[in-house]
């Protein structure tokens, strides 16, 4: 029986690593969206969907490596 309490605590542990993990990376995407593009003056947004986004005229949301920024 004890095992069997063991090894439960070693699934939870690893389980909780795994979403610690996933939302540290997550975080990471979404920086990076942000200071990549927050300077820039367009809306932008990351999600777990669809990635970095950009907003382009007429409110359409676009991947941002589909669009590229030219300064004059």
């Amino acid at each position: 029986m004890e095992i069997i309490k063991e090894m439960a605590v070693m699934v939870m542990l690893s389980v909780m690593v795994v979403m610690v993990l996933s939302v540290g990376v997550l975080s990471v995407k979404r920086y990076q969206c942000l200071a990549m593009w927050g300077d820039s003056g367009m809306q932008c947004r990351w999600t777990v969907m669809s990635g970095c986004m950009v907003q382009v005229d007429g409110g359409v949301w676009i991947p941002s490596s589909s669009y590229r920024l030219l300064h004059d």
